[in-house]
């Protein structure tokens, strides 16, 4: 499974739609930004009280889950000295 098939958002020239949460990445044919659902995560929701809470599945949010572990992979940290 690749997140581009359950995510929408600036990656995708198909969804990276302006007027849909300000251009952030959502979860397909939702308006449930990934951020969001990151953050619920963080803050010790399960999967199933964030499926229920925003009427997903356990794919979307594996996909949250790789969409960030790909972008993360990819920043790179720099000294200041």
């Amino acid at each position: 499974m690749s997140y581009r098939t359950r995510l929408a958002g600036t990656f995708s020239q198909n969804y990276g739609r302006k007027n849909v949460r300000f251009g952030k990445p959502v979860i397909k044919a939702t308006r449930v930004p990934i951020d969001m659902i990151l953050g619920k995560g963080a803050g010790d929701m399960t999967y199933d009280e964030v499926m229920s809470a925003y009427d997903l599945v356990k794919e979307d949010i594996l996909a949250v889950l790789e969409y960030a572990a790909e972008h993360l992979s990819e920043e790179e940290v720099r000294a200041i000295a």
